[in-house]
């Protein structure tokens, strides 16, 4: 088991319920497009355990490459809030281990738009195909290579406020 660095944003409020529970709760769903009764057989193309509701984090504090590809200021806009940074000191347990995927993907530079034109939710759902690769991606951190564009954490399980360090 090894221990790993990440970052992670959120609003005030989320903040503040952190702080209450003294601990961070997994709330960013994998693929908000399974629902629940089709989650177990979707959850069985992965050759790993998929969770369904995860904490997204960066291996950086801010990642140049969100920005590049357009993916920064809307994540703090409308996911996270943006209002405080928090490092986390995570375990990579086995029985359930962190992943990784390409955010890349699903992208405004991958949809060749304007990063304006691509907040619009109807464009995000044009390309079907394009999310889709975003989510087989996926892949146990442990098995990462360093070749994503945008990668993104996965962290399926709640984090201890002892393993966390408020860096705004």
């Amino acid at each position: 088991m090894s221990n790993i660095t990440l970052y992670h944003y959120l609003s005030s409020k989320k903040y503040e319920s952190m702080l209450e529970g003294g601990m961070l709760m997994p709330s960013a769903p994998f693929n908000s497009n399974v629902s629940e009764a089709q989650w177990e057989d979707y959850s069985h193309q992965f050759s790993f355990p998929v969770a369904r509701l995860y904490t997204c984090c960066f291996l950086e504090p801010e990642p140049q490459s969100y920005r590049d590809y357009g993916l920064f200021e809307l994540l703090m806009e409308e996911f996270s809030g943006g209002d405080h940074l928090l490092r986390l000191n995570i375990s990579d347990e086995v029985e359930t281990p962190l992943l990784i995927r390409d955010h890349s993907f699903h992208s405004p530079q991958k949809y060749e738009k304007s990063v304006q034109e691509w907040r619009r939710r109807e464009i995000r759902n044009s390309r079907p195909e394009l999310r889709q690769a975003w989510y087989q991606s996926t892949i146990p951190l442990r098995n990462y290579d360093g070749n994503f564009i945008c990668p993104e954490v996965l962290i399926p399980f709640p984090i201890k406020i002892s393993n966390i360090q408020i860096m705004r």
